[in-house]
C-alpha cells in the first residue's frame, strides 16, 4: 500500500542573523500521521513549525507540501496561500464574536448555505453544538481549544499545526483533553504537527516524534522506538530520570551484558538505563548476577516509588519500584538490571 507524502522537508536550514536555528533537517511526513516536535526551550522547535507554516523563510533546502514547493532559495509561498491551519498556544479566538462566528471567520470565501453547512459540521464533530452563540470568554480551557481546533479544521485544510497547544491547561485536563483532540484528528484524518516539551503528551499523542537539540534533528521514530531504542543519550535522557554508569567494565564484569561483547576496550562507553529497568532480587542463588545498593532516600508516588539508592562501584543511581515494596532508608538491596532496557553508547570525554 503506497503512503502518500503531505510534507516534506529536504536539509532545510534556517538563520536568526548569524545564528543557524535549524541546521540541516530532513523528514517526510505521511497522509493522517500525527507528528510531535520535542525537545528543550530554544532548540528550534517553534522555529520549524514556523517555517513549515510559511512564517519564516529558510535559507537553504526544499520544503513540499502535497508535492507542492513551498520553500526553496529565493522563492517562498506566502502563509495564507500553503492551505495549513494553525492552533496558535493562545488560541487567538475573537472575544467579540460567537462561536459560530469564530468558525465562520476563516471560511469566508464560501456561499452563506455552505458556511452554515460546514459550521454545523465541525461543532458537531468537536462536540459543541450546544455553545455556538456563546461568546469564547464564557468557555472553559478545554472548550476554548475544541473551538479553536473546529475554527482550524473548517476550511479544510492539507496540514494542521499547534504550537503547544496545551500549555495553558492543567495536568489532568491536557491529558484528557489530548486523548480527545487525538480521537478528533485521527477521525478527519486530518495531518498534524504539534510542537510540545511535554515528553510523556508526545509519547501519548503522537504516530511519529521529531526529537531536536540545538536545531538539529537527533531522531525522527515512533513513540515505542524513540522510547527504547533512542539513537543516543541526548533523545535517551529526554523522557524522565535516566541513570548513567562510566565504569563499564565493572558492572560487564558482573552481569557478562551482551552489547558489550563488540565493544572496544579503548574507547569511551557508558550505560544508561531508567530506574524501572532495576529489579529487587529477594532470593539469591549460586548463579545470580547482582550488585548491592543501600537507600539514601525514598520518594512516594502512589503506585510506585522512587529510590534513591547509593551503590559503592557506579555512585548514586534511582529506582522505581513498587510502593507495595516494604522499604526503608538506610537498608540494603541486591539488585538486578534488566538487559533488554539498557541503552549502550560510544561517547566523548
Amino acid at each position: 500500500m503506497d503512503h502518500k507524502i503531505i510534507l516534506k522537508a529536504l536539509n532545510i536550514t534556517h538563520k536568526y542573523g548569524n545564528n543557524i536555528s535549524i541546521n540541516n533537517i530532513s523528514f517526510e511526513i505521511i497522509d493522517g500521521e500525527i507528528i510531535s516536535i520535542l525537545g528543550p526551550s530554544g532548540c528550534g522547535k517553534s522555529t520549524l513549525l514556523k517555517i513549515i507554516s510559511g512564517i519564516e523563510k529558510i535559507q537553504d533546502g526544499i520544503l513540499e507540501i502535497d508535492k507542492n514547493i513551498m520553500s526553496h532559495g529565493a522563492y517562498h509561498v506566502p502563509t495564507e496561500k500553503r492551505n495549513v491551519g494553525l492552533v496558535f498556544q493562545d488560541l487567538a479566538l475573537f472575544p467579540h464574536l460567537s462561536i459560530r462566528k469564530n468558525i465562520e471567520y476563516g471560511i469566508s470565501y464560501l456561499s452563506n448555505d455552505e458556511k452554515k453547512q460546514r459550521v454545523r459540521e465541525m461543532l458537531t464533530f468537536v462536540k459543541m453544538e450546544k455553545f455556538a452563540d456563546t461568546c469564547p470568554h464564557l468557555l472553559s480551557g478545554g472548550q476554548q481549544q475544541r473551538v479553536a481546533l473546529a475554527r482550524s479544521l473548517a476550511p479544510l485544510p492539507k496540514l494542521l499545526l499547534l504550537d503547544e497547544p496545551f500549555s495553558g491547561l492543567d495536568i489532568s485536563l491536557r491529558k484528557d483533553l489530548g486523548i480527545e483532540i487525538k480521537n478528533i484528528l485521527k477521525k478527519s484524518k486530518m495531518t498534524s504537527i504539534f510542537v510540545t516539551h511535554d515528553a510523556n503528551e508526545a509519547l501519548m499523542l503522537s504516530d511519529k516524534i521529531i526529537i531536536l537539540n540545538n536545531g538539529k534533528m537527533e531522531q525522527f521514530d515512533t513513540p515505542k522506538n524513540i522510547y527504547t531504542k533512542p539513537i543516543n543519550s541526548t533523545v535517551a535522557s529526554f523522557f524522565g530520570t535516566i541513570n548513567k554508569i562510566q565504569n563499564y567494565q565493572k558492572m560487564n564484569n558482573i552481569f557478562k551484558i551482551s552489547k558489550l561483547n563488540n565493544q572496544k576496550q579503548d574507547i569511551n562507553i557508558n550505560i544508561y538505563f531508567r530506574p524501572d529497568a532495576l529489579n529487587i532480587l529477594n532470593e539469591i542463588n549460586s548463579d545470580s548476577s547482582f550488585f548491592e545498593g543501600k537507600i539514601i532516600d525514598i520518594l512516594y508516588y502512589g503506585n510506585y516509588i522512587s529510590v534513591l539508592l547509593s551503590i559503592s562501584e557506579y555512585g548514586t543511581i534511582t529506582g522505581y519500584f513498587s510502593s507495595a515494596e516494604n522499604l526503608e532508608i538506610g537498608i540494603n538491596l541486591k539488585l538486578k538490571i534488566n538487559e533488554n532496557m539498557l541503552f549502550v553508547f560510544q561517547e566523548k570525554e
